[in-house]
């Protein structure tokens, strides 16, 4: 079963003020409630001798980097028996879409053989505000 949602809002915040938040998917629980985590994986893993270099490399690499298509991670939904068998069964999601201060996408293998698909596009308009959608 195939399903799809799309919600648009208009915000009165600048295209390049809301994408500092929309566009770093580690940032999406602080606002959204249906998240209750969203993980990145090292876009270039960097391997050193000392594997806790190696590790301390990558987690500095991650939290300085925005996302980048072709980028694994986890996301897990907030609510319930939902989240508890998606976080026992769905495998790592994958970065599928980055414009800068425009849009980003991620797809994620769901439960059952079907995909979760999310995309957000920022839209600014004239008066200073956007619409994200």
């Amino acid at each position: 079963m195939t399903w799809q949602r799309t919600s648009r809002h208009y915000l009165a915040v600048p295209a390049d003020e809301l994408w500092e938040i929309v566009g770093d998917p580690r940032r999406w629980p602080i606002w959204s409630g249906a998240i209750r985590s969203f993980t990145l994986e090292p876009a270039l893993p960097h391997e050193y001798a000392d594997p806790q270099v190696s590790r301390t490399a990558q987690e500095v690499q991650v939290q300085g980097l925005p996302a980048v298509v072709g980028q694994q991670g986890h996301y897990l939904p907030s609510r319930g028996w939902a989240a508890a068998l998606h976080g026992r069964t769905a495998g790592p999601l994958h970065i599928t879409e980055v414009v800068p201060g425009r849009s980003l996408g991620f797809e994620q293998p769901a439960p059952g053989g079907s995909a979760t698909r999310v995309r957000w596009e920022l839209t600014p308009h004239e008066d200073g505000g956007t619409t994200l959608e």
